[in-house]
């Protein structure tokens, strides 16, 4: 048992060990799998971007595969706002606008999305703020709050204006008094 738990994470800080900046080494899946599948560490994305932009493709193939557990497909979701690429941006995108997400998914692009595309995301973001789903509008609410652009601080007011939930009226004007 220990000797698992010691190769496991020998693997781990190999693989996550900094790569030069010139390597473009490509990951493989089973690499990124095993990553995100920790119980107790999770990566950061400071780690998950050090895999390069090679590992943008491997993470919308791991969300995309039915088979691959749920907790770990959401995180390829997560992992994916250490990317400020185009494919990312699509990526999260195409997740936010799918009907057949859940909830909790979109949620999770949407701030994703924000740690990505910066401004660029605070109009596919605000969309989520018109949302009768409450854990929606409540994502959309800290996606644009991470984002620090006059653009999403004016959907913050917004929203504050027309917010019916207290709790997220308190949320909003935290976040408004940065």
């Amino acid at each position: 048992m220990r000797s698992s738990f010691f190769a496991l994470g020998l693997s781990l800080f190999l693989f996550l060990a900094p790569r030069p900046a010139h390597a473009q080494t490509q990951v493989s899946r089973a690499e990124v799998e095993a990553i995100l599948s920790g119980f107790e560490d999770v990566p950061t994305l400071a780690e998950i971007g050090a895999l390069g932009p090679t590992a943008v493709p491997v993470l919308v193939a791991i969300h995309d595969d039915a088979q691959v557990i749920q907790p770990v497909r959401l995180r390829a979701v997560e992992a994916m706002g250490a990317f400020h690429t185009a494919e990312a941006r699509t990526f999260l995108l195409r997740v936010m606008n799918d009907p057949h997400e859940g909830t909790i998914v979109v949620r999770e692009a949407a701030e994703a999305l924000a740690q990505s595309a910066g401004e660029g995301g605070v109009q596919p973001i605000s969309r989520l703020l018109t949302s009768t789903d409450r854990t929606l509008r409540e994502g959309a609410i800290v996606a644009l709050g991470r984002i620090r652009a006059e653009s999403a601080r004016h959907q913050l007011e917004l929203q504050l204006a027309r917010e019916t939930e207290t709790d997220l009226r308190a949320r909003i004007t935290a976040l408004l008094a940065r």
